[in-house]
């Protein structure tokens, strides 16, 4: 999958996402709750998008592509995600190019602009596994669970203490 496919994608993906959430913020939350407390709670969901969405292009480019590869596709659908903000807030909200971005809430509009750049960096920074990270000599050894009594005792003690 190239760059140009793989960041419209991801931009489609997240935007398709945050559009249903923002059409049921905007009319059924804020009424009930506010801008600020609305948009916060919309937060953790579209992290999850991005995080799901990410996983799902990290697996179809596959992890062994270069890191300027997925840096090139979180700026591409970041650069994507931006120009829709932007069309949709001009010709949709009637607002200036500047309003768009700064008709934010201050605490909600902080937690948004550091979504996108999870947005951004979450395309490079996710791998699908943290192995990449460790040394060849310091993977975990997958191991086969053992039925001997010393393996369960161990495991019903570590079990019970952090039940605590």
């Amino acid at each position: 999958m190239g760059i140009l496919k793989a960041g419209t994608i991801y931009f489609v993906l997240v935007f398709g996402t945050g559009f249903v959430l923002g059409t049921v913020r905007t009319l059924w939350v804020v009424p009930r709750l506010g801008v600020r407390t609305a948009e916060l709670l919309e937060t953790p969901f579209m992290l999850v998008a991005i995080v799901l969405a990410a996983r799902w292009i990290s697996r179809r480019i596959g992890n062994a592509d270069g890191s300027s590869i997925r840096v090139a596709v979180g700026v591409l659908a970041l650069a994507l995600l931006l120009a829709a903000e932007v069309s949709m807030g001009v010709v949709h909200q009637g607002l200036s190019f500047v309003e768009v971005f700064t008709k934010h809430d201050p605490v909600s509009g902080t937690v948004y602009y550091a979504l996108l750049g999870v947005f951004a960096w979450m395309r490079h920074g996710y791998s699908g596994s943290m192995l990449h990270m460790m040394p060849a000599n310091h993977a975990p050894q997958r191991t086969r669970p053992s039925l001997s009594g010393c393996n369960l005792r161990g495991s019903w003690a570590m079990l019970l203490r952090f039940g605590r």
